[in-house]
Parts: C-alpha cells; structure tokens; sequence
C-alpha cells in the first residue's frame, strides 16, 4: 500500500501512524472526510449520538447556551424559547406566565387576574373590589379605572366638595334673590324725603372745610350698580354685598331700608 486511507465524516484520525480511525462523540460531528478533529456542536444546537456528519437545531421551548453539548435544555416554568436553534431562555413578562417547562410561549393574564412580577408561574386574582376587563395585565383597577384606594378616595372627596360647594352656592344665590324680591315689595311704599331748602351762601363766605367734608361724603356714598332696574315709582332699588338694600329717588336723593323698623329712611 502506497497510501492511508482517509478518515470518514463523522470520525476523525488525531495523530500519525494510526491504524484506525476514531468516531467523533456525541456533541460533535464532522461532515468531511479525512479529518484529524471533530466540530463541536455550535450553541443553539445538539448532537445526540456519536459519529454524526451534523448537528440539529434545539426545538421550540428548549435552548442551548454552550458548545459540544448532546442535548438542549427545556425553558423553565416561568420563562419561554420562543424559535428553533434558541441559546438562552426569556423570562415571562409583566402580565404573563408559565407554569410548565419547555414552553415556546408565555400565556397572557386572565380576565380579573394580574402578573405584577416578570418570570411568574402563576397569575393571581383581583382583590376585593378591584376588577380588571383586560387580558394580559400588571395590576388590578378599583372603580373609575383608578389605580389605588387612595386615588379613589381623593376623587370621592372632590366629588363631595363639588357638590356640597354648588348647593352652597345655590343656597346663597336663592336668598340674594328673596331679599331682593323683599326689598322690590317695599319699594311701592317708599315716600321721598321732604328736601331741606338751603340758603346759598356766597362763595367767599363758603367753609372750606366743611366743603372738603361734603365732597368726601359724596365719594362714600353708595351709587347704583350697573345692572341696577328701575321699579314703577322711578326709583333705582338695590342690594349691596352687605345685604343692604338701597334706593335712589328721581331727584337723586337716597334711602335705605332699615330692616330692624321694615321702613325707609333718608340716607345722611
């Protein structure tokens, strides 16, 4: 024999001067032939006997994260591989879970069931007096679609505020009114004022304080509101903030209505 013989695929011949040639062990393989090492099975792939030309891809659900392994590993409950040829697992995420091994996928939370922790076996149901209509859900929501107790609470007591505020509010406005309407009916027996005459005093004879005092009474004097009505005597009738009822006579003089008598009186 002038020449050796070559190794097949799926052996392999290490050293010189062999008689033999060697079987590659499982996780490894050799597709050639005449080769003095075998391939080590790549990660993501299997070689489950020995003397193989190849290496198949993990399936589904399982996984291979090293080199030269004969077999693939089965996702853990609470985690997934989602294709084929996979090296690692994936944990299950928020609103999901697994509870078996070599899963491909992870389930979605049922309806009024959460997953608030990723790599979860289980789901858990909603608490008392928390609902969730989804599917696939981190938490559970309390009425209003809000988050927590507390937030409900908040709402509940701006809801209370909102409406105890209006009736306030309605309550004031409605006795505004009935005192207006009041002061209206007394107006119908409202008598002028007998107007004082005064002497007119020539200008150099003219206290000039007592001018300045006048002026200022003037200024303190309550005037009529725009939107004030003018009642069937000609009188502009009003209530100020206070509550006290005013009127103003066609000559411009002014009387108030002094509740504790029910008449009224000229305003000095």
């Amino acid at each position: 024999m002038t020449s050796c013989i070559e190794a097949d695929p799926g052996y392999h011949v290490p050293e010189t001067g062999m008689t033999e040639q060697i079987i590659c062990a499982a996780g490894s393989y050799q597709f050639n032939s005449g080769q003095e090492a075998c391939r080590a099975a790549d990660p993501g792939y299997f070689v489950h006997i020995s003397g193989l030309t190849g290496q198949t891809k993990c399936i589904e659900g399982w996984y291979q994260p090293s080199e030269g392994k004969a077999e693939c590993l089965q996702a853990e409950p609470g985690h997934f591989a989602s294709g084929i040829g996979s090296v690692n697992q994936t944990e299950c995420g928020l609103g999901t879970f697994q509870e078996g091994p070599g899963a491909s996928k992870c389930e979605d939370a049922y309806i009024d069931h959460y997953v608030d922790n990723i790599g979860s076996i289980t789901q858990s149901p909603c608490p008392t007096g928390t609902s969730q209509p989804l599917v696939g859900q981190s938490k559970c929501v309390w009425p209003l679609g809000v988050d927590s107790p507390v937030i409900l609470f908040v709402y509940a007591l701006l809801g209370a505020i909102l409406v105890f505020g209006l009736g306030g509010w309605m309550v004031m406005r409605r006795r505004r009114e009935v005192t207006v309407t009041e002061v209206a009916e007394h107006t119908h027996s409202v008598e002028e004022p007998v107007q004082p005459v005064y002497e007119t005093k020539p200008e150099s004879e003219m206290n000039t304080g007592q001018s300045l005092e006048e002026l200022e009474a003037d200024l303190s004097s309550p005037t009529p509101p725009p939107h004030t009505k003018m009642n069937e005597q000609g009188q502009l009738v009003w209530v100020d903030d206070a509550g006290t009822a005013y009127a103003q006579n066609p000559d411009g003089s002014m009387v108030m209505f002094n509740t504790s008598t029910g008449r009224w009186e000229p305003l000095e």
